[in-house]
C-alpha cells in the first residue's frame, strides 16, 4: 500500500514537470521532443496485464472444464437406494431362513410377495425334506436396471450376480457337506419389485440359466 502511494506521488510529481514543460516549451517556441522522460521507469510504464488471452494456451488452462454428464434427479436415486435396501434385506432373511431350514421368524414375510416369497419357501421345503441347511452366507451384487414411479405401483427391476462359493450346504444332523457336483457357485439371479403396502417388496425372482456373470 505504501509502495502504491510512493508512486502516485511520483507520478504526480512527473506529471507536474511535464505540464511545466509544456508550458515553458510553448511560451519559448522550442520542440515537446525536448521534453525528458520521467526518471521513475516503472511509473510512466504500464502495467502489463496477466490475465490471460481469451483462445492462448494460459486461458485454456484456466477454465474448467465443464461437467458433461447430467445431474440425475434425486427422487429416482431415492427410490434406487430404498429399493437395494430392501432387496438386501430379503436376502438377509433367506439366509437366515437356509441356516435353520425354516422361514419361521424371519423377516422374509416383510421383504417378499408372491412369487418372490413362493420361490424361496419351495426350496426350504425342499431342503427341509432332505434335512439339509445351509452355512455361511453369499456375495450378492445387486443393480438396479430399470425403475418406473409413475406406474402404480410403482416397480423397478433388479440383476444380481450370485456367488455361493462361500455358502455351504450340510446336513443338519452330521454336519457333512453336501456333495452338489452340478450346483453353479455364480448364476444371475433377476428379480421384480414393486410397491405393496407403501413399501418396496420382492414379487418374483427366476434365475436366468442364459447368462453368465
Amino acid at each position: 500500500m505504501e509502495e502504491a502511494r510512493s508512486r502516485g506521488r511520483r507520478t504526480r510529481r512527473t506529471g507536474l514537470v511535464v505540464a511545466l514543460a509544456v508550458v515553458v516549451a510553448a511560451a519559448a517556441g522550442t520542440t515537446l521532443w525536448l521534453v525528458t522522460a520521467p526518471e521513475d521507469q516503472s511509473a510512466a510504464t504500464p502495467a502489463t496485464d496477466a490475465s490471460p488471452t481469451p483462445g492462448s494456451d494460459a486461458a485454456t488452462s484456466a477454465t474448467p472444464s465443464a461437467a458433461t454428464s447430467p445431474s440425475r434427479d434425486p427422487e429416482i436415486v431415492a427410490a434406487e437406494e430404498e429399493v437395494l435396501e430392501v432387496y438386501r434385506a430379503w436376502w438377509d432373511a433367506q439366509v437366515e431362513a437356509y441356516a435353520k431350514g425354516s422361514s419361521a421368524d424371519t423377516a422374509l414375510r416383510d421383504y417378499s410377495v408372491d412369487k418372490g416369497r413362493a420361490w424361496v419357501e419351495e426350496q426350504l421345503i425342499r431342503l427341509s425334506q432332505q434335512n439339509i441347511v445351509y452355512t455361511g452366507e453369499p456375495s450378492i451384487n445387486p443393480v438396479v436396471d430399470a425403475i418406473d414411479l409413475t406406474d402404480t405401483p410403482h416397480r423397478a427391476t433388479i440383476t444380481d450376480c450370485i456367488d455361493v462359493t462361500n455358502w455351504i450346504p450340510e446336513y443338519k444332523d452330521t454336519g457333512e457337506p453336501v456333495d452338489l457336483a452340478n450346483q453353479a457357485e455364480r448364476f444371475v439371479l433377476v428379480s421384480h419389485m414393486s410397491i405393496y403396502n407403501g413399501s418396496w417388496v420382492v414379487d418374483t425372482a427366476e434365475p436366468d440359466r442364459d447368462r453368465a456373470c
